[in-house]
């Protein structure tokens, strides 16, 4: 069929106007895929920032976690070496206890003999001993050496002095 157009021809519009009605409808189409393409890359890159956003929150909670965790540790280990260092103090204590038991027995055999000085470690110990007579530490000096608890005892120094007597400088320890 063909066009019937009703219209007077001066009506119709110039051909320069067609064709930048044309170029203005292609330029209005492209612009809308262009916004339509934006947009949904925006979309896109927000909810990828959303994904990366809950990762990063888990991975966040999962180090609070695990600090947490850490802490509990830290503390339990503190607890524990407080503990292993009283439990030290005590079996230290308990060791110079029994030294100082064991010097009291030794030092508890004569009363001619005064003791002036006496350190207790508890490895070894120095014992200063004073006595008018000499034979007041024959007996002393026999029950020293007979001793299992004093394997070692060495004599730093014998001396007499006038006025205290017979002073022995004995250096004891059980190894």
């Amino acid at each position: 069929m063909a066009d019937i157009n009703l219209l007077p021809v001066e009506l119709a519009p110039k051909g320069s106007l067609l064709k930048s009605a044309g170029i203005i409808k292609k330029l209005v189409t492209v612009v809308f895929i262009l916004m339509v393409l934006f947009i949904a890359s925006g979309v896109a890159f927000a909810f990828y920032l959303n994904t990366q956003i809950a990762g990063s929150e888990k991975r966040a909670a999962a180090i609070k976690g695990s600090i947490v965790k850490l802490e509990q540790t830290e503390q339990k280990l503190f607890l524990l070496k407080d503990r292993t260092g009283k439990i030290g103090l005590i079996l230290k204590r308990q060791a110079q206890n029994r030294e100082t038991a064991n010097l009291e027995t030794l030092l508890g055999i004569s009363s001619e003999i005064v003791y002036s000085n006496l350190k207790v470690s508890p490895t070894v110990s120095n014992v200063v001993v004073v006595s008018r007579t000499s034979s007041a530490l024959s007996p002393f000096l026999e029950n020293l050496l007979t001793r299992q608890e004093y394997p070692v005892v060495k004599l730093l120094s014998f001396s007499f002095d006038t006025t205290k007597g017979y002073v022995l400088n004995l250096e004891i320890s059980e190894k």
